[in-house]
């Protein structure tokens, strides 16, 4: 008997209080067909986590409630010792695995990053054992325990339980009972009444209600002493959509372009360059969940959701960088500074201000600071602007920072010139100290160089310019399909103080073709820059240097 791995989080946070172990697709490039029993699917019923957890094929739920939680998984290569009295609740479940790998995930899809492999793929027992945590700590503790099985083995078999089954009154007392009900009838397929009170461990006169529940809920049908699970009912057909977005009178005239000055991630996370109008591969950035990217002196830097990201060198080499900076870091004019806050979300949660020297790898850091509360706007003259808990701060590493008199949103690493908060309002603080007013409730966006602002208008695609203190605007209209949400990861990029790049994948319907639109504000000229299907679903765009001069 051996123990052959073990992944574990001690802040896993439930979505929709539900707790997800799933098969994780990435780490194999095979997996088996998906169970002959179309029931074992996961949602194939309408049946929920059950009263401590249900599986299926390539899934398991525990039902957990919202606050933080401590999962630990364990692959087993035969049957483990029996739970100890040290746990609560216990239940052991059939486990069909098509990837012969787990991961913790949400509800809603996906898996986290750190997997489980189980040593094979096919047909598994877990047990999974619940306990409350200790005293002072948030939810509970979770313990899953995968073994190889046969194919055919018994269905789920509640085996204690510290809290009761039904709970509540009325009818509510039987729904999370009625979904272990659903999942011994999906795994039985199907099941008979006799000994259902012992494999639930519920009460017998109990029972006859719970089958009323479950038969009025549509989770299983009952024959005699026969259940049978039911499969989830078919969605509602939508109504047509009857809303039709306003588009331009003319479609705006655009001219073929060049590529774009500091290349895309494609969807797979590779970098790709443009070296004499062609489209290159660079290198690869490590990690899931690419998000935002930045050219600087020393290669492409990527950076992803979780943990940090990726620096791909201009002769390809991918380098982890030395700091966690999150998914929106600020980086200074020139490209050899970049900053971010590595934020951890948890029971107890926490960020911290890192800055990293692309020159030498160096990274200075602020002390951590409890709770979450610190955004980063931008560096500018060595320094970094960031703003804690609505107070905001000038840092230069190596010295303590100084704080500001006003509030910082944003920052032009350029200019210096920065969006405040002033008197209530929003205001652009000029390298001069000057205030301008900027109009209000509206989404503006600082042009680099700081002497204008922009926002982005859906329907129809606009870009509009608007000059602070006197409010004087200039809207350009931009091709239908073009993406207008300035949230990365597609959102617009400045090439320059004068040129913003869209991506517009909707041009596809619209010119035949998806790609990229340029806009020169100065004059109002478009460009369009079809791309290459080999970037795949949804690349996004490199944030070029804006100083090149230093």
């Amino acid at each position: 008997m051996a123990l052959l791995g073990v992944h574990e989080d001690t802040e896993y946070l439930p979505e929709y209080g539900t707790v997800v172990v799933r098969d994780d697709w990435p780490a194999r490039e095979e997996s088996l067909p998906e169970h002959e029993n179309a029931l074992l699917g996961e949602l194939a019923t309408e049946a929920l986590a059950g009263t401590i957890a249900t599986a299926g094929d390539g899934w398991l739920h525990g039902h957990a409630g919202d606050p933080y939680q401590s999962v630990r998984l364990e692959a087993h290569d035969t049957e483990p010792p029996s739970a100890g009295d040290a746990w609560e609740d216990v239940v052991e479940t059939p486990f069909h695995s098509r990837s012969g790998a787990v991961a913790l995930g949400l509800l809603t899809g996906g898996t986290d990053d750190g997997t489980l492999e189980l040593g094979a793929r096919g047909s598994f027992r877990a047990r999974v054992s619940r306990r409350a945590a200790d005293e002072g700590e948030e939810g509970d503790v979770w313990l899953v325990q995968f073994w190889p099985a046969p194919a055919r083995q018994e269905p789920p078999r509640w085996l204690r339980r510290g809290r009761p089954a039904l709970s509540g009154t009325g009818r509510e007392r039987y729904v999370w009972a009625a979904s272990d009900l659903a999942s011994v009838a999906a795994w039985s397929d199907p099941a008979r009444t006799e000994g259902l009170v012992g494999r639930l461990l519920l009460p017998e006169a109990e029972l006859p209600a719970l089958l009323e529940h479950a038969v009025a809920r549509r989770l299983v049908a009952v024959d005699g002493e026969t259940v049978t699970a039911l499969p989830r009912r078919p969605p509602e057909p939508a109504p047509p959509a009857v809303w039709t977005p306003p588009r331009h009178e003319t479609e705006p005239v655009s001219t073929p372009g060049g590529p774009p000055a500091a290349g895309m991630v494609a969807a797979d996370g590779t970098v790709v360059v443009w070296r004499d109008g062609e489209p290159v591969p660079l290198g690869k950035a490590e990690g899931r969940h690419c998000y935002t990217a930045w050219e600087t002196p020393a290669g492409i830097a990527v950076f992803t959701t979780a943990g940090p990201g990726t620096l791909v060198r201009w002769d390809g080499e991918p380098e982890r960088l030395p700091a966690d900076l999150g998914s929106h870091p600020v980086r200074s004019a020139d490209g050899r500074l970049v900053a971010g806050t590595e934020t951890h979300v948890g029971r107890r949660s926490w960020d911290q201000v890192h800055v990293v020297d692309l020159a030498d790898g160096s990274v200075a850091s602020l002390p951590r600071q409890d709770e979450l509360g610190t955004r980063v706007h931008g560096i500018h003259g060595g320094a970094v602007f960031y703003t804690r808990l609505g107070e905001s701060f000038r840092w230069v590493p190596g010295e303590r920072p100084e704080p500001l008199p006003v509030q910082f949103v944003q920052l032009d690493a350029l200019s210096g010139a920065a969006v405040i908060v002033d008197g209530g309002e929003l205001a652009v603080l000029t390298p001069g100290c000057a205030r301008l007013r900027l109009p209000q409730g509206e989404p503006v966006q600082l042009v680099p160089g700081g002497e204008l602002v922009h926002t982005c208008r859906y329907a129809p695609p606009a870009l509009e310019t608007i000059e602070p203190g006197s409010g004087a605007r200039t809207a350009i209209a931009l091709p239908e399909g073009t993406q207008t949400s300035t949230s990365v990861p597609t959102g617009p990029v400045w090439e320059d103080r004068h040129t913003a790049l869209f991506t517009a994948e909707g041009l596809r319907a619209v010119r035949g073709f998806s790609g990229l639109v340029r806009c020169h504000v100065p004059t109002g000229a478009l460009e369009h820059v079809p791309l290459p299907s080999s970037l795949g679903y949804r690349p996004f765009l490199v944030r070029p240097v804006l100083d090149r001069e230093s």
